[in-house]
């Protein structure tokens, strides 16, 4: 049995050095001096510049390598120094390097404490793109492992969110036999999503703060758990993979397990407090870590927790309640949230659904939407004309019609049809349909001049708020972007140029007007049709 355990020490032993007989296997060398991830060696490729070089020829001697690579019309000398103590010089071309080799899970920390300390904001500019080369090298043989048929088939991105849209895209790419792809897939600026290999597991590969229009090789060895990532502006990737954190999130079952708003409150201030003390205690630990990391992370926290309390719409609270909600979250967490928000874009989408869903039942409280106020625009505006029976119609209507609709919501299922039913047997209820019957235009006009006023009223309620103007504009495009969603119509042109007065960035106003256009057309495609 000792024989047997030291032949796999000494076998681990050549592998991890690179020293065995049959070459380097699946080594791989970062630089001594930057700390980044500089190159992989295995038995048929070199990893390096962020790409996967073929070996045309590798020549061995006393444990020095003389290898050279072609990546197309690309040639590559690289010359690897014998190892001493898990140390090599490698040459590569004519730029020597002093390395050492990767050991853990995830490369190390930096030697130096990164200077750049700001996240690429490009504004929410259109047509940029991340581009994420790979290659999942499966388990080999060396250890009794069979080789797999099976290479997971696809690497799909998980967890990513348009904030201006709420939609959560999905973007796969094919994973070659050899286990490589590349994935080129559009984001709207500095954006976080996860990576998820093959079909068959919901296990996430890696964490990805890509920002826009950089490339990233990412290496997925499975022979040895090793999730390491090359190129320029890496360092972000290596470092929130080798120090995850997670903070718990509350859930609307959740919050309701734990009872009074106060209990919640404290729940989670007190979660929010200790997240980023563990924060506070992995920067310390490990003190080379990026002002970036730093800012990524703790920002994820306050989103995190904001979700939380934003969740509790969804308990179905009085208006007192989200208040007071609202006032926690706008004084806590939006002051400290950093731009872009797309840097955790998924759990801000979330956080944003529920904050934008509060801020419509404030609009909901202000807009007179009364039988008698839409009535008498539609006269204004010369859609219907109104006669005294016809506005003590509508007086008896508005007054009835909140009683009537309480005791709906609070009836059974069995009995809301018959309740309907009464109702529109009241000749007031007649009255005004046969009103809002006299022009064909009317539904439209109602609904499009109820929406303008919503849509005034939430720039107000917006307005109220200490938000930059970038989540203002965000807010705004994601409420009309909702609604025009929802009713599946295009706005008037009255409410598209109030929007584009108060809309400043070109992405946000490209997002209405681009599904505005699309319904639009729609409309437009019907209209033609009918006239076949």
């Amino acid at each position: 049995m000792k024989k047997i355990q030291l032949v796999i020490s000494t076998i681990l032993l050549l592998v991890l050095c690179g020293c065995s007989g049959v070459g380097m296997r699946s080594t791989y060398w970062r630089n001594d001096d930057t700390g980044e991830w500089l190159i992989g060696l295995t038995e048929d490729n070199v990893i390096y510049d962020c790409k996967v070089w073929d070996i045309a020829s590798k020549n061995e001697s006393d444990g020095v390598y003389s290898i050279e690579a072609q990546y197309g019309s690309e040639r590559l000398d690289i010359s690897v120094g014998s190892e001493q103590g898990a140390k090599r010089t490698i040459t590569i071309g004519d730029k020597q390097f002093d390395c050492s080799i990767i050991d853990g899970h995830f490369l190390s920390d930096y030697p130096e404490k990164d200077t750049c300390v700001t996240i690429a904001d490009n504004h929410y500019a259109a047509g940029d793109s991340v581009t994420i080369v790979g290659w999942v090298k499966q388990k080999s043989g060396i250890f009794g492992f069979a080789k797999s048929k099976k290479n997971g088939k696809e690497v799909a991105v998980t967890r990513m969110a348009n904030i201006l849209t709420g939609e959560e895209p999905t973007f796969t790419a094919p994973i070659d036999s050899l286990g490589r792809f590349v994935l080129r897939i559009p984001i709207e600026n500095t954006t976080s999503f996860c990576l998820k290999v093959g079909q068959e597991t919901q296990e996430m590969a890696a964490e990805i703060v890509a920002e826009p229009n950089e490339t990233y090789f990412l290496m997925i060895d499975k022979s040895q758990d090793k999730t390491l990532f090359m190129g320029k502006n890496a360092r972000l990737q290596n470092e929130i993979n080798a120090h995850r954190i997670l903070t718990p999130e509350y859930d609307a079952t959740k919050l309701k397990e734990i009872g009074s708003m106060m209990s919640i409150l404290d729940s989670i201030r007190n979660n929010t407090k200790t997240s980023l003390q563990k924060l506070e205690d992995i920067c310390l630990e490990h003190p080379t870590l990026s002002e970036r990391y730093h800012t990524y992370y703790r920002n994820y926290i306050m989103v995190v927790n904001a979700h939380s309390l934003m969740q509790r719409v969804h308990i179905m609270p009085n208006v007192e309640l989200l208040k007071h909600y609202s006032k926690a979250v706008d004084e806590l967490n939006w002051k400290e949230f950093c731009e872009p928000y797309t840097i955790n874009g998924y759990e801000f989408s979330l956080f944003l659904n529920d904050y934008v869903a509060f801020l419509q039942t404030k609009v909901e409280e202000k807009v007179d939407h009364t039988m008698t106020s839409i009535l008498e625009a539609a006269e204004k505006d010369g859609v219907v004309k109104l006669s005294t029976k016809d506005r003590e119609a509508i007086r008896q209507y508005d007054e009835a019609y909140p009683a009537y609709l309480e005791q709906r919501e609070n009836a059974p299922d069995s009995i809301q049809k018959a309740m309907d039913e009464e109702f529109g047997n009241n000749n007031y209820v007649k009255a005004v349909l046969e009103i809002q019957g006299r022009n064909p235009k009317y539904d439209e006009y109602a609904l499009q001049k109820n929406l303008m006023r919503n849509t005034e009223q939430m720039v107000k309620e917006v307005n109220a708020r200490r938000l930059s103007k970038v989540a203002k504009d965000i807010i705004l495009c994601r409420y009309l972007y909702s609604n025009i969603d929802r009713i599946r119509k295009p706005l008037y042109k009255e409410i598209i140029d109030f929007a584009n007065k108060r809309i400043r960035i070109p992405a946000a106003r490209n997002v209405v007007h681009t599904i505005n256009d699309k319904y639009e057309q729609i409309c437009n495609d019907t209209i033609d049709n009918r006239g076949l």
